[in-house]
């Protein structure tokens, strides 16, 4: 029997299958497949713990979520991944959890409406889903990363799923909440957006909140759309079906020292020349015009 299912360790531990996914593949009972588990690797809900490893995908997604919604048990020997979203991001939490099942006991858990006071006030908040992997050694090293350790290992997965656990998706720009970030954990976020991803952001003068430019905003779209299914509850509304404001294109007059916006410029010089410039830049497919340039289009009529 060993020689047998001697694939079933390595797609159990190494590529995320679970015991009843093996089972079928080999067509045989679960039972089988825990009963050679265990004799020949030892490997039970006892040891389970120890043995358990984290592929690249389940990294990713553990990174994003410790940004934004999700986190790992505090207790020193209880180190078990924890999520939960609202119902109306039920597909998107069952995406988490089929990435993760393999390191889970059971399927995520449905929680009733409920009501919450705050200040005073009663809200009331919508039913939501959990789900928490099983205790794992492997999970420790991430629960000791500190928000700037986090931030240096974002990639394309593990910061969309940043974004769409805690930023909000506004017609043209994109805002995130960095309230649990300090000063420093801002300025790097913003510095790692730049270099990494080519995205501009700013701390807002309310500064619990991170706001990317529009430019900047619809590439991360596009991230998020190459990284996640399309088809995902919080895609569709936070992306897909969202009304967004076409592109700005921002036409500028370059003085050699400083740029100023056209319509600045030609406000300051005289609006008869506007429409012809524009429709020049706009033709020729550029943004950016000299002084020198303008007076030689101007003189040609």
């Amino acid at each position: 029997m060993y020689q047998e299912y001697g694939w079933c360790y390595d797609n159990y531990i190494n590529k995320g299958l679970t015991m009843k996914e093996m089972a079928k593949i080999a067509g045989v009972e679960v039972r089988t497949i825990q009963k050679w588990c265990n004799e020949k690797h030892k490997l039970n809900g006892r040891t389970f713990k120890e043995y358990a490893v984290l592929n690249n995908l389940q990294k990713d997604l553990i990174i994003g979520s410790l940004l934004g919604d999700g986190h790992i048990d505090k207790r020193q020997t209880r180190p078990n991944f924890i999520v939960s979203h609202a119902e109306n991001q039920k597909d998107y939490l069952y995406w988490k959890y089929d990435i993760l099942k393999n390191l889970c006991c059971s399927a995520p858990t449905r929680y009733d409406p409920r009501h919450k006071s705050f200040h005073g006030k009663d809200y009331s908040c919508q039913a939501f889903y959990r789900f928490n992997t099983r205790i794992i050694d492997k999970l420790i090293p991430y629960r000791e990363m500190d928000i700037s350790q986090l931030i240096y290992l974002l990639n394309n997965l593990s910061f969309s799923v940043f974004i769409l656990d805690d930023a909000f998706r506004g017609s043209a720009n994109w805002s995130l909440c960095v309230a649990k970030f300090s000063e420093s954990d801002k300025k790097l976020f913003c510095d790692i957006c730049f270099g990494k991803f080519g995205l501009n952001c700013w701390v807002q003068k309310d500064n619990r909140y991170v706001v990317f430019d529009s430019d900047s905003s619809r590439k991360i779209d596009l991230i998020i759309l190459e990284s996640l299914p399309q088809d995902l509850d919080i895609v569709q509304y936070k992306i897909i079906k969202k009304h967004t404001t076409k592109r700005i294109n921002y036409l500028y007059i370059n003085n050699g020292n400083d740029k100023i916006g056209l319509s600045t410029y030609c406000r300051e010089t005289g609006w008869k020349k506007y429409k012809k410039i524009k429709q020049y830049m706009e033709l020729h497919n550029i943004n950016e015009l000299s002084v020198s340039e303008l007076d030689s289009l101007l003189k040609a009529g």
